[in-house]
């Protein structure tokens, strides 16, 4: 037999929490996490291209890269050029 009964899981507790986000949970109430969330969309429809890609980010899930284009951040960064310049073919 396996190390795990069929159908029982071998992490029933899931993965835990980290530490620093067992602490946030403790002390930002739901009323801050709004007020977070507004915030957040406030900066992004002003404009804010960081504040963005944050919440498009947090709503759609990050990107996957394809493997050429870690190739070319790598050889950027290995150059000391801007990684996202390096997409483009901007090297100064």
């Amino acid at each position: 037999m396996g190390r795990f009964a069929p159908g029982v899981s071998g992490n029933p507790g899931g993965r835990p929490r980290k530490r620093f986000t067992q602490a946030l949970s403790r002390v930002i109430s739901d009323a801050d996490l709004e007020q977070i969330a507004a915030k957040v969309r406030e900066m992004a429809l002003a404009g804010s291209h960081h504040h963005l890609a944050f919440l498009a980010d947090r709503l759609e899930g990050r990107a996957a890269m394809a493997s050429e284009d870690r190739e070319v951040i790598a050889a950027a960064n290995g150059a000391g050029v801007d990684p996202l310049l390096g997409l483009y073919g901007i090297t100064h």
